[in-house]
């Protein structure tokens, strides 16, 4: 906390797709940060559930295990790191045309602190036009694999709203039914996902509730989007390496929202189970947290539109609810566990000085601009017809027991990463 921060300008974006079989239905700053962080390798087989399990506590994990790989468990009840790890994979790593040819996770092989998560923005798939998807997924696949291959501490992560807010042909039956938020787009999505061929997480976003044609409720919807990708609650924790964990908080009202449907709101359980998670993990017993919502918290200091999400009211996490809307920046000053915070709901790309801003001051110094220990960093989307600004980028995670990089993966650039 007390070493000094060093800024690297740096812009790169991963472009991501997955096999045609699935598409039926289906920055420019980079920070350094100095961690410590150990993590405990395990070996199993590549092979793995097309959904990985998530957990609502780290006490509570309910991981399906790998028919080919036994389910690891550590002390906390989180799976343990290393799916695809153990030494018989990081000895084959050096000789992986994989893993030299991505060259982006420059971590020691034998090193089982290391770690790489990809990181993606809004989806919005449309199953009428996925070449985007398979093109971006191709250029993740060396990137991933090699790391698994590597280390095999390895994740993919979604920021939610996973389809397209439109018609797209999905449904004869009922031709102005949206495809965000049915049974068609979230199994599309886990199709998608699962893809990748590592385990992934997911959060709720605005549009993934808006099944409003084949749902009556938000409960009714919400237990669709999480029986389609395994999830046993909205959020989602998972152990990526001895005291390093990563956090996902959900959108669970749509229909509900008092003000604008397309808020995105977290709601009161999830907020005290977040609370009482870092109260059990703080970082003065040397816990490192990564967290993950679809829109950032207010208070992140990253760009927004002003014309569009900030008048209409959806625009941080819980908008118009002003004491939680500030809860969120309060716990990451109070718990300086919390490391980074990726978020996405804009669709700009990541090259702007304000897609990733910095701790600001010291905790003695608080409160305002007071960041905490937390690099907020901004998400662009894969999709082109998606992009607000022509971008088409992606976030990589990568670090060791020594610290951790945020960089950009660019997708119109054939994968590279900056």
């Amino acid at each position: 906390r007390k070493a000094p921060f060093q800024t690297v300008c740096t812009t790169s974006v991963l472009p991501c797709s997955f096999h045609p079989a699935a598409a039926a239905v289906m920055t420019k700053l980079r920070r350094t940060l100095p961690l410590t962080v150990a993590f405990c390798p395990s070996g199993s087989s590549l092979s793995f559930p097309r959904r990985p399990a998530t957990c609502a506590s780290l006490s509570d994990r309910r991981r399906t295990p790998s028919p080919s790989a036994p389910s690891c468990r550590s002390s906390s009840g989180c799976a343990a790191p290393g799916v695809f790890g153990g030494a018989a994979r990081r000895s084959a790593a050096a000789s992986s045309p994989l893993y030299s040819a991505a060259g982006c996770d420059q971590a020691d092989p034998d090193d089982p602190s290391s770690f790489l998560f990809g990181i993606l923005g809004d989806l919005h798939i449309d199953p009428r036009k996925m070449s985007d998807y398979i093109t971006g997924r191709e250029d993740w696949l060396p990137i991933l694999h090699g790391a698994a291959a590597s280390h095999g501490n390895v994740a993919l992560v979604s920021l939610g709203d996973l389809g397209e807010s439109k018609n797209c042909d999905h449904n004869p039956l009922l031709p102005t039914e949206l495809f965000a938020g049915t049974t068609p787009c979230h199994e599309a999505a886990a199709e998608y996902l699962g893809s990748f061929g590592v385990p992934y997480e997911v959060i709720g976003g605005n549009h993934d509730l808006e099944g409003i044609d084949e749902f009556d409720s938000d409960e009714e919807n919400l237990r669709v989007f999480m029986r389609s990708h395994g999830k046993p609650t909205p959020q989602f924790c998972r152990l990526v390496a001895e005291k390093t964990i990563m956090v996902g908080l959900g959108s669970t009202v749509f229909r509900e929202a008092k003000y604008t449907s397309h808020e995105v709101i977290i709601d009161e359980e999830q907020i005290a189970w977040f609370e009482e998670m870092l109260q059990k993990h703080p970082a003065e017993d040397g816990w490192k947290i990564f967290m993950f919502s679809h829109a950032p918290p207010n208070g992140s200091g990253l760009r927004v539109l002003q014309e569009n999400h900030v008048v209409n009211g959806c625009c941080w996490l819980n908008h118009s609810d002003e004491a939680n809307c500030r809860r969120f920046i309060e716990l990451v000053r109070e718990h300086r566990s919390i490391k980074a915070w990726f978020s996405g709901h804009f669709h700009l790309g990541q090259d702007y000085q304000d897609s990733i801003t910095f701790p600001s001051i010291p905790i003695e110094e608080g409160p305002y601009p007071n960041r905490g220990s937390c690099v907020f960093a901004q998400t662009s989307v894969m999709r082109s017809g998606t992009s607000r600004d022509g971008r088409q980028q992606s976030r990589l995670l990568r670090g060791n027991k020594d610290g951790f990089e945020i960089c950009t993966v660019d997708h119109q650039k054939g994968g590279e990463v900056r």
